[in-house]
């Protein structure tokens, strides 16, 4: 056998689940192998030998994980056992009495920073190499099972509290740096996901792309996230806060005119009218528009909007600029010719002028009743 094969750190755990203890531990030395765990190798904690010769063999025996470097094990040991918080926890035995840190982890707190620069640099390559070999459902199983440990409450509060200590200790220029090197980072992994999704779809069938886009519906109307998303729509302070947001990204010039360009070129123009036909070719679509456009509250938000939008300056002047404008007024000519030649149309508007007449002639018998009286 290759000194390859033979020399293999790896990362453990064992435990006894009916007097729920446990223990978690690496390897490293000269010539380890997973195979040898429980075989030729029993931990080097005194305290799990204790254990075993008071309570028996455990019934987990497990090999974790299993590194490259002795470096990579090492530092994944000490990630695990603080991310789990082993401690100050009863259940776990890799710990000292008195409720002492491990020495290991004494070890890596007197590391420089490029040292622990190096092993998380060794770890990530590494984690990106299996991610990479990994298919698609995996790797979205992998995601999942990563977004649940990072919801749990006591890790976000772990992580907000260690970021709120580290955002008081650094100065207000290395401030600016984390914010540009956080955005880029942002902007980097979107323009890369964009990149690796578009790969896969181009990769795909007809009939693959349409059973995933099948399974996308499938989850974005699940029961959970149809509730969520109901919550956070009637939810005011949510609305109010994404207002703001967008009300103080918009007074920034140059976003303002990189949004207007978007959202007004053609193609989108294009996109949103094929969206708009294809939606009003359902017949319930049809008939909840109608119902939620003749509401009194649809109404009277849509003149309270249009109030709030003429009081301001700004934008009745670019309103007026653009009633002015030659171009806009043929494609309204064009629209209202294309839309006058429907009889549907034609008939509509009809049903309109007959409900303005009749609200308008009781109106005027309600103030002349009001008059008498």
């Amino acid at each position: 056998m290759s000194k390859e094969n033979t020399n293999i750190p790896y990362t453990y755990l064992i435990g006894w689940t009916s007097l729920n203890k446990f223990y978690y531990g690496v390897r490293y030395s000269k010539n380890c192998n997973p195979s040898d765990l429980w075989k030729t190798y029993f931990t080097s904690s005194k305290y799990v030998k204790q254990f075993r010769e008071n309570f028996g063999e455990p019934d987990i025996i497990k090999v974790r994980r299993r590194f490259e470097t002795k470096e990579q094990a090492f530092y994944w040991e000490y990630k695990v056992m603080r991310r789990m918080n082993v401690v100050k926890s009863d259940k776990w035995l890799n710990k000292n009495t008195g409720g002492k840190e491990f020495n290991n982890l004494e070890f890596f707190d007197n590391m420089t920073e490029d040292e622990k620069k190096k092993y998380s640099l060794k770890l990530s390559k590494s984690a990106k190499v299996r991610f990479d070999k990994m298919s698609y459902d995996e790797k979205i199983i992998y995601a999942e099972k990563h977004k649940k440990i990072a919801l749990i409450p006591e890790n976000r509060e772990r992580n907000s509290a260690s970021l709120k200590l580290y955002w008081e200790t650094i100065s207000i220029e290395d401030k600016q740096k984390f914010i540009e090197n956080c955005t880029l980072a942002t902007q980097k992994s979107k323009e890369k996901r964009q990149s690796v999704l578009k790969q896969y779809n181009d990769n795909l069938s007809i009939e693959e792309r349409e059973e995933r886009k099948q399974r996308c519906i499938e989850v974005e109307n699940r029961p959970e996230k149809m509730v969520k998303r109901k919550a956070l729509s009637s939810n005011v302070e949510y609305i109010n806060n994404l207002s703001k947001q967008a009300i103080e990204r918009y007074k920034d010039v140059d976003f303002k005119e990189s949004w207007l360009s978007v959202t007004q070129s053609e193609e989108v123009n294009k996109k949103r009218s094929e969206s708009v036909r294809k939606a009003y070719e359902n017949k319930d679509v049809i008939d909840n528009h109608k119902n939620a456009v003749s509401s009194i509250e649809s109404r009277t938000k849509l003149s309270e909007s249009s109030k709030k939008k003429f009081n301001d300056p700004e934008f009745r002047k670019a309103f007026d600029e653009r009633m002015r404008n030659e171009d806009y007024k043929k494609k309204q000519s064009e629209m209202m010719k294309a839309k006058c030649s429907d009889p549907d149309y034609i008939e509509l508007m009809k049903e309109r002028a007959r409900k303005g007449i009749e609200t308008r002639r009781r109106n005027k018998e309600l103030k002349n009743q009001q008059a008498q009286s």
